[in-house]
């Protein structure tokens, strides 16, 4: 069984490649079985235990998720990723779980980013500096012309340490720290990575989010809400990546009981087979599906084969 450590997968895989992978993926639609992802919660902290087959693999991951830890500098995420044959079991890859999910959930993003953000957008407004702050910032230069960048942040000493990494590996792209209701007017795709409980983003009428595209990553409770109730309540149809998200996030939740009957939610098949229609503006939520990591730890363990022989 080889591993793959965070350094490796990086190298085999880009984002730009794996939005590919992923869309081509949901496009040819594969049978594959899933169950329930397992939600352990731990005081503040959450363990996800996500199993999930396709014809040719069966992969389980095992996350867990320290909100405090960002309080003592050390990673939120930690996890690890096993990819096993389907038809014999036996396991074929030890994979750095942090690395596996921060680069599906960016690449999800981002596949939101392809099919929903407007064609000219290239400035991008990034709530909450962590690791999934660079894999959306990664995303959405993939998949647009990215000319400027807005970063929000509660701890402007790492604000700063991510303005520095953009310059050094993004020289061309200009970046700003601002307040959130500049990032919000400035920006064409807005992304919310926190794990807030109350909301991130101004509270604006739907004029305001006119010709923006949103990408909500951080809610994966019920108590967390990052978006605003007038976005939620205004907002037909909202794209998700899972139907889990209508019940594990408070922001999908608050929505369900701001529109009742009204309420709208259309998948990601859906968004690639584009059934929504013109819409003023664009909001698409993410809490992560067991499929998108095995999608991801396929395409890794694939690409290595293939640069074996």
């Amino acid at each position: 069984m080889k591993y793959f450590d965070e350094k490796e997968i990086y190298k085999l895989v880009s984002m730009e490649s794996l939005i590919h992978e992923l869309d081509r993926y949901f496009q040819e639609k594969p049978e594959v079985m899933l169950r329930d992802r397992i939600h352990l919660d731990d005081q503040d902290n959450t363990v996800l235990i996500m199993p999930a087959f396709d014809p040719d693999y069966y992969a389980i991951k095992l996350v867990g998720v320290a909100p405090r830890n960002k309080d003592i500098n050390k990673d939120t995420i930690h996890g690890t990723m096993i990819l096993h044959d389907r038809e014999t079991l036996e396991p074929l890859a030890f994979m750095d779980g942090k690395a596996v999910t921060s680069l599906r959930t960016g690449a999800i993003g981002g596949l939101s980013m392809k099919y929903l953000a407007k064609e000219s957008a290239d400035r991008v407004g990034i709530v909450g500096t962590g690791v999934q702050g660079w894999s959306h910032l990664e995303a959405s230069i993939a998949v647009r012309e990215i000319k400027k960048v807005f970063l929000h942040n509660r701890s402007l000493e790492k604000l700063q340490t991510f303005k520095e990494r953009i310059h050094g590996e993004y020289p061309g792209i200009s970046v700003e720290g601002v307040d959130v209701d500049t990032l919000v007017e400035s920006s064409d795709i807005i992304v919310t990575t926190t794990t807030s409980t109350s909301p991130v983003l101004p509270d604006l009428e739907s004029e305001a989010w006119e010709g923006k595209h949103i990408v909500a990553v951080g809610s994966y409770k019920p108590a967390m809400q990052e978006l605003p109730e007038k976005l939620l309540q205004s907002t037909k149809p909202i794209f998700v990546d899972t139907t889990t998200a209508l019940t594990e996030s408070g922001d999908m939740i608050k929505a369900k009981e701001l529109q009742g009957d009204e309420a709208r939610f259309y998948t990601l098949e859906d968004m690639i087979q584009r059934k929504q229609g013109q819409v003023p503006y664009t909001l698409f939520k993410s809490v992560g599906m067991a499929l998108f990591d095995l999608i991801t730890a396929k395409f890794i363990y694939e690409k290595s084969i293939c640069n074996q022989q």
